[in-house]
């Protein structure tokens, strides 16, 4: 029958994917839901997330969700605003968890949950330029300008890096006067970049690139048309702690 055939067909998927690199398994598990291409670079306009924690030494625990520019087997690579404290911990190459989630549990398709632990190392801005949607490279530098403009402004250096839009005031006023600053400048900043009047300095100064390597790598998978609610697959680093994660 057609459901013994479906059945059948993603138990064969299942099984083929334990002698195989969990990201290159990854990577074409995203290319056929149209996330990225055969290289595991993401395409135009797809929204390709990832959320990565990091440990906090007893406090709670710092959680990013950021833009998966590619996948291949050497790691996962995205980048965050660089001088943010989120950035500063994975420089330190500090342990980090990840969760992907994609899919839908119906008929016919499948959901996953892709989670594991490792740590980030940074990359070369040249290594992902080319990957980085407009949208983000404009965020980026523009909240790096509002920063930059508030600290001459104060003269304080220790201005919230991470939320630049931040007003310490009760005045809707100022507050409203803050985000149509913002506007103003993101706008700016979005006519440069396409006219190229961005400089590679600036660009290297508001672009952090990382690539995720993971030590220890899960898939959580479900289909209405398997036997079983949930499949879990695991791979381990030939190096992997299992005592380092608690």
């Amino acid at each position: 029958t057609l459901l013994h055939q479906q059945r059948c067909s993603f138990a064969t998927k299942i099984m083929a994917w334990s002698s195989s690199d969990p990201l290159h398994v990854l990577q074409q598990e995203c290319q056929a839901r149209g996330l990225c291409n055969e290289l595991g670079q993401r395409l135009p306009e797809a929204d390709w997330r990832i959320a990565i924690a990091m440990a906090s030494d007893g406090r709670v625990p710092n959680i990013r969700t950021v833009t998966i520019e590619r996948i291949s087997s050497d790691g996962i690579d995205f980048c965050l605003k660089r001088g943010t404290a989120a950035a500063a911990a994975l420089q330190h190459q500090q342990p980090v968890s990840f969760l992907h989630s994609q899919g839908k549990f119906l008929a016919g398709q499948s959901a996953e949950q892709w989670r594991g632990e490792g740590a980030c190392v940074p990359l070369e801005l040249d290594q992902v330029l080319d990957q980085i949607p407009p949208f983000t490279v404009t965020s980026m530098v523009g909240s790096t300008r509002m920063v930059k403009e508030r600290r001459q402004e104060t003269g304080n250096d220790n201005d919230n890096i991470d939320n630049p839009t931040t007003v310490v005031s009760t005045d809707r006023a100022a507050v409203g006067s803050s985000k149509s600053h913002m506007r103003e400048v993101m706008q700016t900043v979005r006519q440069e970049l396409e006219q190229g009047q961005v400089s590679r300095q600036e660009l290297e100064d508001c672009i952090h690139p990382f690539r995720l390597q993971p030590e220890r790598v899960e898939c959580m998978i479900a289909s209405p048309d398997n036997h079983v609610m949930w499949d879990r697959w695991e791979w381990l680093h030939q190096n992997y702690d299992n005592n380092s994660t608690g």
